[in-house]
């Protein structure tokens, strides 16, 4: 009797192994890619202005009496708000920068080695203005005539920005994402017509669409990821690179 239900239990493991075979059989036979398709790319691109920009003019003071020093810094903001009035910027276009102090004596571990000349310079006071404004040519135009700032007096300072300055934006790709989108997607079409063309086969519709990204990079360059070049670019290129597959009929 036991010999038998050993039987019976193989028999049955068999053929449930039997069945699920079968039914994953059936299962990758149905959800097959067909292999009459066509997956091409399409390309659109587009070139843009600018219409956002942020400039930064940071100007510094050093020395040993700290009042002094502050006094300094509110004077060089004084005429830098000026001449950016001058320039025709509106109030709510410029933002002043706190600024930050650094202490020479904290930074110096005890050491009395020039200890003399060091307080002659113990104090860095560091200030700026930020303007951010819609009139790309205007800020273009005033980033190249802050030398004035210099024959004024004010001390500027042009290594505290950890990016392009000024640096320019494109905020209005909403406004071309359709177009850019049916420009790439016929792009892709051509293909396709082309390849069915060459293989004696027809177009059919649409399998499977990826709009793939925007990317926005400087005008002359096709590098889209060096965002340093791209920041600093008034004129702007989008690329769209969409993959579209279609089905072909013989």
């Amino acid at each position: 009797m036991a010999t038998e239900n050993r039987v019976s239990s193989a028999i049955i493991k068999s053929l449930g192994i039997f069945l699920g075979l079968v039914a994953l059989g059936y299962f990758i036979h149905t959800t097959r890619i067909p292999e009459n398709t066509v997956s091409v790319k399409g390309l659109a691109t587009r070139e843009v202005k600018a219409n956002n920009a942020v400039l930064e003019i940071d100007y510094r003071e050093v020395g040993a009496n700290l009042i002094t020093l502050s006094q300094k810094i509110n004077h060089d903001q004084e005429q830098v708000l000026s001449f950016l009035k001058t320039k025709g910027f509106q109030i709510t276009e410029i933002q002043p920068i706190a600024a930050k102090v650094n202490d020479a004596f904290a930074n110096s571990y005890g050491s009395s080695n020039n200890s003399i000349e060091l307080a002659k310079h113990r104090y860095t006071l560091t200030g700026g203005v930020l303007i951010h404004s819609a009139n790309v040519d205007l800020v273009q135009q005033t980033n190249q005539q802050t030398s004035a700032l210099l024959t004024a007096g004010v001390p500027l300072s042009f290594d505290t920005t950890l990016y392009p300055n000024p640096t320019y934006f494109y905020s209005s790709l909403d406004s071309i994402r359709p177009q850019m989108l049916a420009e790439a997607t016929q792009s892709a079409r051509l293909v396709a017509e082309q390849f069915a063309k060459d293989s004696n086969s027809q177009i059919g519709n649409i399998r499977r669409a990826s709009q793939g990204q925007f990317q926005i990079m400087s005008r002359d360059s096709d590098e889209a990821g060096n965002s340093q070049q791209q920041l600093s670019s008034i004129y702007k290129k989008i690329r769209l690179v969409t993959t579209v597959d279609y089905y072909l009929k013989k």
